[in-house]
């Protein structure tokens, strides 16, 4: 650090220290807070100091109305980088608030009548703005981990988990290597990029035929560049589509030889699974490519087994890579004799004298074989979730980067398989979820100890910080007591809530879509929206929530059951008297009778408790986050108050709605509560991968998206933001013939999706013997395979039953390794010939199966030929990942509508909250088919669309024909009604409209033509038997 700089830091912490009176502020936070003005002040947009924080978000490129300087620019990523909590506006508001009480005589910044920043002189240090600047320039620089090797022994402590005990182990060595210099330099700081150029009359056949193997027999590449130019030079991100068999594969391992063997470009693959990684490795090596995977080492066991399950000539073995990958043994762990912790490595964790040290081994551990070759590899493949949560032992990248920013730094050309895919997981990745109050790692078990840990070592309660944390573990402890008595005994309230995922605002758009069928209730429904804003996570300062609710609430906990009084009796009470307090008035039901009014008011009840907990919970996570480092002067990690790493949360989109937690209640024994936490726009990954570090200067890697389905306009789940570049062409898909198939029992059509959960399993049991005969004849007379499609593993079972009594030769596909007779794992389902010895019928999760398994026969043709559809697939209450994709799919269109109007930055801001909100609101409303208008429909199609679409491709390989049965008479309740087919009554007819209105366009035709054409012969039959009674 600069000396001056420290200097001025000293004096500056002195001048604090002798007026500690003033405010809880430190120098040091001043200073940094001051650091922020400063910059804000030198921006071309006028920004209240109230509105700072937004400054450091990824929002502000969005909402600015003036460019800036590339200089301001780069020192806001430098600052963000730094320290992202300044990007969080509880966090800056209350140091602003403490920074504008100290005396003027201490800062330097001032706001004028309009809240706008302004200069003063300080009594103190007045020049600070050159040690700003100072301090600032020490931002720039990088921090990196130096490598620190033990001298006389090494010491690790690891965690056995013993049923609900956490037992903790320590080991110990003194059998150290001398250490001398290494010959391994680790992954440079930044490779300056090389980019290619895609042309319309490049050789394919050349490439094809200098690659060898497999690959010089394959068709050539036929493609066709959108714009019509005849080539496209690849600098940002570009989008390829092409159909099945178009060869997208071919393009992805031909572009990447091409450009390593003749430009020397260091490439990247992003694939879906770990299966597919381990599949592009061994592709790329065995084309002479130093291909190296990053995967992780937790259930390394589990992908060593299922790849050796896999090789079908077992002698040949011996110098097999994979295999080497994942058998790999850590010395350490070896010489202290710790055989409990497979799948975990204590590479981080090891110390000598309680100071963190490099291991010595690491050149010739063979759990670092993989890690090891990174430097020189040439290829790096991985997945989604190890591009975000993944990060590199210090001796290969002493910067400790993510990988998605190791891949931004060392790597010329990214090519992003199923990219659709990868951007949904990508959302999913900062969606993580948690366990409240059960399991050895709940939440409120490690924020007990957590609390506990603090208070001993910042001497009792003496810190305001301390003791509010230490309160409100408390609180919430109190407050999950009686939430888990009152849920617990409200039976009808445990139906509504069943395999949901509910946030405060579901739970209240539900009982407000209640109450506002009658005049009258808008009071009720103002309290409650009132109350249900406390747990907005950019308002939550406050340690009590100040409303009539929140007191009704602490009379039911502190009720001690004194005269047989139960807090689930007198919630009810006191919400009855409330509500006729409020002039309520229920509606009735379609048939005039009065809705449930038990139900109703279990539900207000429910909504009472859910805020105290989330408000509860998001105060302790803002805590949480500044007090983490003062326990024992170690760092804590509490899975679901813990943001991901710092060094990837700095290039990813806030949360729009800031931090939103959904909840899931389940009975177990009590009130099992586990926690979804929603801190980021994931696919903003994605969408601005080669251009995250642009604000300093650094050019990223060409981004290539490739899929067969990530074009679908309107789609909320699948849709790329940018449209497709380039379309490959190739063989023809086989042909689809789509047959719907609905069934009788008790003279009634056999409902799945839609039936109830109390029905679905019935009725699934009755579909599945119903169809019996239809698989048979397909087994038989049309010599096809069947896959049998459901919606969830317990589904699978259920059919199981059923085909096991009728003594059919099947698999279901499992969540894991089970004792349940004819059961096999995801991970089998691309060897399915090999691994069930030619079984003939699979039954598998749409989820499941939807993408990326070739299931092929000895001949290389798809194994399976006819699919039945149990369940119509549908966005199911609760489903919370789906909708904050649906949200981030508005995102854009939102930011568009802000910055394109002529309002000035603090309304940008405040409408990005308010619109993000508003739509958020109107995606809860989704509801049955019948109801939804034609944007929500058209979104909803898509929905169903393209994992059906996908799926039935898993039959399509080598341009083979299939046929596709619709089972469950949801797909189209015309039939019940005995009317012909329109958008309300037909999900096939909604779809046919869908694509109609896209057919023309030639990407469409081609990806989803062969789909478009087989709707069509279907929905004319069945309207043709609709006008004969056929179905009857």
């Amino acid at each position: 650090m600069n000396r001056n700089l420290q200097k001025f830091k000293r004096k500056f912490k002195e001048l604090f220290k002798n007026n500690s009176c003033y405010s809880d502020l430190i120098g040091e936070e001043v200073l940094k807070f001051e650091k922020r003005i400063y910059v804000i002040k030198k921006l071309n947009n006028k920004i209240k100091l109230i509105d700072g924080w937004s400054v450091f978000t990824k929002y502000f490129e969005d909402l600015r109305i003036k460019n800036e300087d590339e200089e301001v620019l780069s020192d806001i990523y430098i600052l963000r980088r730094s320290n992202i909590k300044y990007s969080r506006q509880g966090k800056w508001k209350k140091i602003a608030s403490m920074y504008l009480n100290l005396p003027m005589e201490l800062r330097i910044y001032d706001v004028d009548n309009n809240g706008y920043i302004k200069r003063i002189v300080a009594k103190y240090e007045n020049d600070r703005e050159k040690y700003i600047e100072l301090s600032i320039e020490e931002d720039y620089k990088e921090n990196y981990r130096e490598l620190n090797y033990p001298g006389n022994e090494i010491v690790y402590t690891s965690k056995k988990f013993k049923q609900n005990e956490v037992e903790m182990k320590t080991y110990k060595t003194n059998n150290i290597i001398d250490k001398i210099d290494s010959e391994y330099k680790g992954l440079p700081r930044y490779k300056h990029k090389k980019y290619i150029t895609i042309r319309n009359d490049e050789d394919w056949l050349d490439i094809l035929k200098l690659m060898g193997n497999s690959f010089e027999n394959r068709p050539a590449i036929e493609l066709e560049i959108l714009s019509h130019e005849s080539e496209v030079h690849i600098k940002d991100l570009i989008h390829i589509v092409g159909a099945l068999g178009a060869g997208k594969s071919t393009f992805k391992y031909a572009t990447t030889f091409k450009h390593v063997k003749e430009n020397e470009l260091r490439v990247g693959v992003i694939e879906e699974n770990v299966g597919n990684v381990i599949s592009t490795v061994e592709n790329f090596r065995a084309l002479g490519i130093n291909a190296v995977p990053i995967i992780g080492t937790s259930n390394e066991l589990k992908y060593l087994r299922n790849y050796y399950s896999s090789i079908e000539d077992k002698e040949k073995i011996e110098n097999n890579y994979i295999l080497k990958c994942l058998s790999g043994s850590c010395i350490v762990k070896a010489l202290v004799d710790d055989e409990e912790n497979t799948g975990w490595n204590p590479c981080r964790k090891l110390k000598e004298d309680d100071m963190s040290v490099t291991c010595p081994y690491w050149e010739h551990c063979g759990g670092m074989l993989r890690q090891r070759e990174l430097i020189g590899a040439e290829v790096i493949v991985t997945t989604p979730h190890s591009l975000v949560k993944g990060i590199l032992p210090e001796f290969i990248d002493e910067y400790q980067r993510s990988i998605y920013e190791v891949f931004y730094d060392v790597l010329d050309l990214i090519i992003v398989d199923e990219a659709d895919g990868i951007q949904s997981i990508l959302d999913s990745q900062f969606m993580p979820s948690s366990y409240l109050n059960h399991g050895i790692n709940s939440i409120l078990n490690d924020l007990k100890k957590f609390s506990s840990d603090i208070k001993k070592s910042n001497g009792g309660l003496e810190s305001i910080n301390v003791y509010s944390i230490v309160k409100n573990t408390l609180v919430l402890e109190d407050n999950l007591i009686v939430s888990e008595r009152i849920i617990t005994k409200f039976n009808k309230l445990n139906t509504y809530i069943r395999n949901k995922i509910v946030t405060p605002i579901e739970v209240m758009k539900d009982i407000a879509g209640v109450l506002r069928k009658v005049d009258g209730n808008e009071s009720l429904i103002g309290h409650l929206e009132t109350y249900v804003s406390f747990t907005d996570s950019y308002s939550i300062e406050e340690e009590t929530i100040d409303h009539e609710l929140n007191v009704l609430f602490n009379k039911i906990k502190s009720i001690h059951l004194i005269d047989d009084e139960y807090p689930e009796i007198r919630i009810k009470d006191e919400i009855r008297v409330y509500m006729q307090g409020k002039g309520v008035n229920l509606p009735t039901n379609k048939k005039g009778r009065n809705i449930d009014e038990e139900l109703f008011v279990e539900k207000v009840c429910f909504l009472i408790l859910l805020v105290q907990i989330d408000y509860t919970l998001k105060y302790l996570g803002n805590e949480y986050e500044a007090m983490k480092f003062e326990a024992n002067n170690d760092s804590y990690r509490i899975n679901g108050l813990e943001r991901l790493s710092s060094r990837i949360i700095n290039l990813v989109k806030e949360p729009c709605l800031g931090t939103i937690y959904g909840y899931k209640f389940t009975r177990n024994n009590g009130l099992d509560i586990d926690v979804l936490r929603y801190e980021g726009v994931g696919r903003s990954l994605l969408e601005n991968w080669s251009r995250v570090k642009s604000d300093i200067g650094l050019e990223g890697p060409a981004i290539v998206c490739l899929s067969g389905t990530s074009f679908s306009p309107g789609s909320a789940h699948y849709n790329l933001k940018r449209s497709p570049d380039i379309l490959l062409k190739g063989k023809m898909e086989g042909k689809i013939k789509m047959t719907f198939l609905p069934k009788f029992e008790d003279k009634k059509y056999i409902k799945i999706s839609g039936s109830g959960v109390d029905f679905k399993e019935s009725n699934l049991r009755d579909l599945t013997k119903n169809i019996i005969g239809d698989i048979r004849y397909q087994l038989e007379n049309s010599k096809k395979k069947v896959l049998i499609v459901v919606n969830s593993y317990d589904d699978c079972i259920t059919v199981g039953d059923i085909l096991n009594y009728n003594r059919l030769s099947y698999k279901i596909v499992g969540k894991e390794e089970s004792e349940i007779d004819n059961m096999i794992t995801k991970d089998n389902i691309e060897n399915f010939r090999e691994s069930t010895r030619n079984a003939d019928i699979c039954v598998v999760p749409l989820v499941i199966i939807s993408r990326g398994y070739n299931i092929l026969d000895e001949n290389g043709d798809s194994y399976f030929g006819s699919m039945f559809f149990m369940i119509r697939p549908y966005m199911v209450p609760g489903d919370f990942d789906s909708y904050i994709q649906m949200l981030h799919h508005s995102l854009n269109s939102i930011i568009e509508k802000i910055s394109s109007s002529d309002k000035i930055y603090e309304t940008r801001l405040t409408e990005l909250r308010k619109l993000s909100y508003i739509e958020y609101k109107k995606i809860l409303e989704i509801s049955y088919w019948a109801k939804l208008d034609d944007s929500e429909r058209e979104i909803m199609s898509w929905f169903m669309i393209v994992p059906i679409k996908q799926a039935i491709g898993r039959m399509q390989r080598n341009g083979n024909d299939c046929e596709v049965f619709f089972c469950d008479i949801s797909f189209c309740n015309a039939l019940t009604k005995g009317k012909m087919q329109n958008e309300e009554n037909s999900i096939f007819y909604a779809w046919r409209e869908v694509l109609k209105d896209h057919i023309g366009d030639k990407v469409i035709n081609t990806l989803y033509g062969n789909f478009y054409e087989a709707l069509e012969e279907m929905i004319e039959d069945i309207d043709d038997k609709i006008r004969i009674n056929e179905y009857e």
